[in-house]
């Protein structure tokens, strides 16, 4: 299967099982999974030196399972602690076959990867203070977080708040007609 494939039936499957248990707006379904298909796009030219990759609260597997089929050579591990979504995540990845993508549940001090992550992706988890420390609680430093935000505004506010320093971060505007940005932090 293509990767274009796996990306249709990503698209088909989640739009399925929205239907029935509302994991995103249900207006804007197809809407918001082409944005994280976009989004998973503009962070795979930022992840070449990557090679296990953690979505924290992936939700229903954005941008987690698009940048799986995107980066087939990395290990993308989705971490999700509502058991609906993971058993569609599980059921995704399956019927995709995803060999490089594993659910583990949720994330907190007690989630055990088997490999040592050194980038942390999130949309829409929560503020960069605490994503930070979620990742602190249960990674090992070094890692990369590649977080994906909005506005500029929301961004530096978040910047000032989790007492990041110039040189640790990063903004990346994503090429797209929205305002939208990658927040890199190299969290040492």
């Amino acid at each position: 299967m293509s990767h274009s494939d796996k990306i249709e039936l990503f698209k088909e499957e989640t739009i399925k099982f929205n239907r029935k248990h509302n994991l995103i707006s249900r207006k804007n379904t197809e809407k918001i999974i082409d944005e994280a298909i976009e989004e998973a796009t503009a962070l795979t030219k930022h992840l070449k030196q990557h090679k296990n990759i953690l979505d924290i609260g992936t939700g229903s597997g954005l941008p987690g399972i698009p940048l799986a089929i995107f980066n087939e050579n990395k290990n993308v591990y989705l971490s999700e602690k509502n058991n609906k979504k993971n058993y569609h995540l599980k059921k995704t990845i399956k019927l995709l076959e995803i060999e490089n993508a594993t659910t583990i549940g949720s994330a907190n001090k007690n989630t055990k990867i088997n490999k040592k992550v050194d980038c942390v992706v999130t949309k829409a988890f929560a503020s960069t203070k605490k994503t930070i420390d979620v990742a602190n609680s249960f990674l090992e430093k070094p890692f990369t977080l590649m977080l994906l935000k909005g506005k500029l505004k929301t961004i530096n506010k978040e910047i000032a708040e989790a007492n990041i320093s110039k040189e640790n971060y990063e903004i990346i505007k994503i090429e797209n007609e929205k305002e939208k940005h990658i927040l890199k932090i190299q969290n040492e």
